[in-house]
């Protein structure tokens, strides 16, 4: 089915001479993912405040000094690609692979263990049902925080459980877990926004499943054994 939809396009690029490739910000993305430790400009910092930017926009600067320098280099889209590859492996060198890794794993972890969804910032700071917004959606905030860190934890139990069983018998489990591990691993090359989760949650939400399963089998053996025996 996707090959059916991208097909056509992945063609048309090729005889256009763009190569077969459907879009040109694969780079883009890398640069921002990889480069981005968050360092801010303070003076740009003390503009921004000045002219009324909520602070929770302001972290958004580094990402949007990265984009306009990308836009900035070259009119023409591959010519952007090649420069923003060449600033990246220049970065990536510089930094070393163990560093990188290290900011990479960082980042992912503020993205998973300290979210901020797109519902989240329009709520907040992006002001979206103004300020300040209706009572009843501040009320939601708290619970889908909630429900985020319940969704992971009962993951991970899913996860284990997974892990434990023999292969036999856990062969399509096994392949949801390796499209997740895959998920994560594209995650933590570009953990920029909480939006490319996204795909990943319904499969978490499946293993989800599994460990609550796991866990309500862990409580019955429990009171099994608890049980006096005639």
């Amino acid at each position: 089915g996707v090959a059916l939809v991208i097909g056509p396009q992945l063609v048309a690029n090729a005889q256009a001479g763009h190569g077969l490739r459907l879009s040109a910000n694969t780079w883009w993305n890398l640069e921002l993912g990889l480069t981005d430790l968050g360092d801010l400009d303070l003076e740009r910092v003390e503009q921004a405040k000045r002219d009324g930017m909520p602070d929770g926009m302001v972290r958004w600067l580094p990402v949007v000094r990265t984009s306009m320098a990308y836009f900035e280099a070259a009119d023409d889209p591959i010519e952007r690609e090649r420069l923003a590859r060449a600033r990246t492996l220049a970065y990536v060198r510089a930094r070393g692979i163990a560093g990188v890794a290290i900011d990479q794993l960082r980042k992912t972890a503020r993205l998973l263990f300290a979210p901020e969804p797109s519902f989240e910032q329009s709520v907040t700071y992006r002001r979206r049902w103004g300020e300040p917004p209706p009572a009843w959606l501040r009320a939601s905030l708290l619970p889908a925080r909630v429900l985020w860190f319940a969704v992971l934890a009962l993951a991970l139990v899913g996860c284990a459980r997974v892990a434990r069983e023999p292969l036999r018998r856990n062969r399509a489990w096994l392949v949801l877990l390796l499209f997740v591990l895959y998920l994560f691993a594209a995650l933590t090359l570009v953990p920029v926004k909480f939006r490319f989760l996204l795909p990943a949650l319904p499969l978490l939400t499946l293993l989800a499943c599994a460990g609550g399963e796991a866990l309500c089998a862990c409580c019955r053996r429990q009171d099994a054994e608890r049980e006096p025996h005639v």
